[in-house]
């Protein structure tokens, strides 16, 4: 199987991608007006390509990450953009407790980012939860969590198997990305997340490795920050955020004290 990022190295165009990053990184900066928070020292858990746009206006911006292709492709396109990020190459588990033991040594983190439905990514609510409460950890009390879903209790059928077509051209390749949901019967929350680039100019095809995923809905989201003394919790329903490679719009989510 190939893996994403490797393929996402290859699309790498300044030229076309900064102003797609620059509108994506609005998205999130007018989530953070209305609000009212100006954050300075912002944490990501695993990277968004937003963070190079905040990066460039000088704020202080880092990812938690192991995966090591997707680490190449942050470095790639850093050097793209003549920019600097870093990385913190470990588990979120693992760096909150480094975090937490050496806390007296830094201040702690104005924004956390969770976007491109993040807390999907876990194979379990008690891992959605433990990751949800290790994120808020990160945070100062005056503090935001910025994360994004889509709205799995009201999606229609098709929209909940599949995923709109995504078309992108570079270097005169032209390349189409679709997604399909294969979900679990016995358990209805959980997918399998099967993924391919259709290479338009070769006529050939590029499987990725696919991922197990786990529904997040808002209520559930809500109930876990409450319950970790989070209580203001808002669904920015004007703000409609796509991740960098993708015609799915998911909802932007903010949670403070």
């Amino acid at each position: 199987m190939n893996d994403f990022y490797d393929f996402a190295t290859l699309l790498i165009d300044k030229d076309k991608i900064e102003k797609v990053i620059q509108r994506k990184a609005s998205i999130i900066q007018r989530a953070f007006e209305e609000k009212n928070k100006s954050p300075e020292r912002i944490i990501s858990l695993e990277f968004h390509s937003i963070l190079v746009d905040f990066a460039l206006q000088g704020l202080d911006v880092s990812y938690i990450s192991e995966n090591k292709k997707l680490i190449k492709y942050v470095d790639s396109l850093c050097k793209e953009f003549d920019v600097k990020i870093k990385n913190h190459n470990m588990p979120l588990d693992a760096f909150c407790v480094k975090y937490h033991i050496s806390k007296d040594d830094h201040p702690p983190y104005d924004a956390v980012l969770a976007l491109d439905q993040y807390f999907t990514y876990a194979t379990s609510e008690d891992e959605q939860r433990t990751n949800l409460h290790n994120a808020l950890s990160l945070l100062h009390s005056e503090g935001i969590l910025l994360t994004s879903l889509m709205d799995y209790k009201n999606i229609k059928f098709n929209n909940k198997m599949f995923t709109e077509p995504f078309y992108i051209s570079t270097g005169g390749v032209e390349h189409i990305l679709v997604s399909y949901r294969k979900w679990n019967q016995e358990d209805r929350k959980k997918w399998m997340h099967y993924s391919y680039a259709i290479n338009q100019t070769d006529k050939k095809m590029i499987a990725f490795e696919p991922q197990e995923r786990q529904a997040m809905f808002f209520k559930q989201l809500a109930y876990h920050t409450a319950t970790a003394g989070w209580t203001n919790f808002t669904v920015h329903k004007k703000l409609l955020y796509k991740p960098i490679y993708s015609n799915s719009g998911q909802y932007i989510i903010s949670v403070t004290q």
